[in-house]
């Protein structure tokens, strides 16, 4: 029953707190504005996004041999 009723709670905390939470501090600002965590931030995740994509790459050229 506890487990049930936790469950229903993050349920109800997940569809509505957490997207008008999102709303609040995701905020469109133009570039000039942005702070520098933001951008170093930004560039963090494209260099992992690059990362990923060229391993994911030379992975998928790699053929598998069949046993």
């Amino acid at each position: 029953m506890t487990l049930s009723v936790a469950i229903l709670i993050s349920l109800v905390v997940s569809l509505t707190t957490t997207p008008m939470m999102c709303a609040y501090l995701v905020t469109h600002r133009p570039p000039e504005q942005r702070s520098r965590w933001y951008v170093a931030g930004e560039r963090v995740f494209d260099a992992m996004v690059n990362f990923y994509d060229r391993t994911l790459q030379r992975a998928l050229r790699r053929r598998v041999s069949s046993c």
